[in-house]
């Protein structure tokens, strides 16, 4: 199977999670994209510089937070999908 310009498809296309709504795919990477870890090692060096510069303990509270964080924000979207006059 190829994508366009004939180049390898790297995710794979799953049956969707609701049958009475088929315009639903979940699409998932089978592989890592190329290049990737050289992408984001910058980001990966600064995020790791600025982590040492806080205290174990200040570094549980930003873990602590973002986790919460996360989770409000997913719980957020999942409530506006469900939103009357929404479409999903």
């Amino acid at each position: 199977m190829s994508g366009g310009e004939g180049r390898p498809v790297t995710s794979a296309a799953l049956p969707p999670p609701d049958p009475a709504d088929r315009r639903k795919v979940i699409v998932e990477p089978v592989d890592r994209p190329g290049g990737l870890d050289q992408a984001l090692a910058p980001a990966r060096r600064r995020i790791a510089e600025l982590l040492g510069s806080y205290s174990p303990e200040q570094i549980v509270v930003l873990f602590d937070y973002f986790t919460h964080a996360a989770e409000a924000y997913q719980e957020a979207a999942e409530e506006l999908q469900g939103s009357p006059g929404q479409s999903g």
